[in-house]
């Protein structure tokens, strides 16, 4: 039991110190880590009454270190903590300084490190007071340091959960913005996309992989008769020749292939039939399974009957090419070359139709010799004047037959003017050429046999004279 006045009032004051360290945790509770630490300097010098303090509170995940010093009693301090920083791997360690000097009484100093190896900072004192540091100082002191050093840790933690939350808000707000932009983005998109399907004059239609119809645009529906409603749901109907050719597409699709170019006739919802050409890219879901494909579908029935009226235009062109030994060509300007010439322009040159087409060269090789410098200069002098020619020279085919030919040759011009190829015909005229001649002999015999018969008159006229 203490019975000395002096031990109990220093123990009265212990407790007094004590129970005033123990509310400093609550009051730096989320305080700035410069306030904890200055506020922790306050209390040494104010509530344990030292002449000097000086604080470190250190963050252990690496962020920036906290200073604060209170009261000049141990002015060389700096120097002192520069002199005395460990070396590198190790810490500071508890240290009682005798004399800290640099002022009139002598003070003495103490430091004390805070946390396991000095992590969390450092706390030096110092006291004029003669028993300075007591046990119970030492105590006071480490309380204190290591209570600012939780604050200042739980400070740091708060700094970075707010900071964290702060940053999650921004990201979630920047998210939301981004999601409300995307979505009315994919609106935007869709509502185009929607208007582009609705437009198109070409069927388009979704399928599901077992061939049943998912969805499709306006013009589909133009095109079969069926109206999404009665189709959605339900295959499209298709001839039992059209389905074996259909299959092996589908196989195709399914394998996640595509294809175009399809041309099958497809049956409307009225029981009529349509010549179809179609394109088709295969769906795959989330998974990349197969789940389907969309198919381009493109009434081809005018396309087919204009097809079918110029194969015959061109059928009875060339027969009446061929019975009339008039073949048609034309030749670019730029080159030189034929860029066309009928079958039967094939024929009049001794060339076959079926074989690849000769070139100019070729062509020309097989004009008389006798006949090809005046040819060329007809033809040349029509391009420098862009007027259209005539001219009659002969062929001779690779057996020695000679042909007579006459050729007609019109300018076209391009849309600024200029002259892009010649276009015209050339015609077998050595049939007309030899009834000519023969024309041309029978009336000379003729016109001989004339003068014949006057002489003979005239001689007969002066015999009976």
């Amino acid at each position: 039991m203490l019975t000395d006045p002096g031990d109990v009032r220093a123990l009265r004051t212990a407790l007094r110190d004590l129970v005033a360290l123990s509310t400093i945790p609550a009051a730096w509770v989320g305080r700035e880590p410069s306030t904890i630490a200055a506020g922790l300097a306050d209390v040494l010098v104010g509530s344990l009454q030292l002449d000097f303090a000086f604080v470190r509170l250190c963050d252990p995940n690496g962020g920036a270190a906290v200073d604060v010093t209170r009261g000049d009693a141990w002015k060389a301090f700096p120097e002192w903590l520069e002199r005395h920083r460990p070396p590198v791997g190790q810490s500071w360690r508890k240290e009682i300084i005798p004399d800290v000097g640099g002022g009139v009484e002598r003070c003495r100093g103490l430091v004390i490190p805070i946390g396991v190896n000095a992590d969390g900072g450092l706390v030096a004192v110092a006291c004029d007071r003669t028993d300075f540091p007591t046990e119970t100082d030492q105590l006071l002191l480490s309380v204190a340091a290591n209570h600012a050093a939780t604050a200042f840790q739980s400070a740091r933690l708060i700094h970075e959960r707010l900071r964290a939350e702060a940053a999650l808000r921004e990201a979630r707000d920047t998210l939301a913005l981004k999601v409300t932009e995307g979505t009315g983005e994919l609106r935007r998109i869709t509502a185009e996309l929607q208007a582009i399907l609705d437009a198109s004059p070409i069927g388009i239609v979704l399928f599901r992989r077992d061939q049943t119809v998912q969805r499709c645009n306006p013009a589909f529906e133009r095109l079969v008769g069926w109206t999404a409603d009665d189709i959605v749901g339900r295959r499209v109907p298709l001839g039992e020749d059209i389905e074996k050719r259909w299959t092996p597409f589908v196989a195709q699709l399914d394998r996640g292939e595509g294809f175009s170019g399809l041309e099958i006739r497809i049956r409307r919802k009225d029981g009529s039939e349509f010549d179809a050409a179609l394109a088709g890219a295969p769906l795959a879901d989330e998974q990349g399974r197969p789940a389907g494909f969309v198919a381009n579908i493109e009434d081809i029935s005018d396309r087919k009957r204009a097809e079918e009226a110029l194969r015959r235009s061109e059928t009875y062109l060339a027969e009446a090419q061929r019975l009339s030994h008039t073949g048609s060509w034309a030749r670019d300007i730029a080159t030189g070359e034929l860029t066309h010439s009928s079958e039967e322009n094939f024929r009049l040159f001794g060339f076959d139709p079926q074989s690849a087409r000769p070139s100019t060269d070729e062509f020309r090789r097989r004009v008389h010799p006798e006949d090809r410098g005046r040819v060329r200069d007809i033809v040349d002098k029509a391009a420098r004047e862009r007027m259209d020619y005539e001219v009659d020279y002969r062929v001779v085919l690779p057996d020695g037959t000679v042909k007579c030919i006459h050729v007609v040759g019109h300018p076209v011009f391009g849309a600024s003017g200029e002259l892009v190829q010649y276009v015209g015909t050339a015609m077998d005229v050595t049939e007309r050429m030899r009834a000519e001649e023969e024309r041309q002999a029978h009336l000379w015999f003729l016109e001989s046999m004339d003068r014949v018969n006057r002489a003979i008159q005239g001689t007969n006229d002066l015999e009976q004279m």
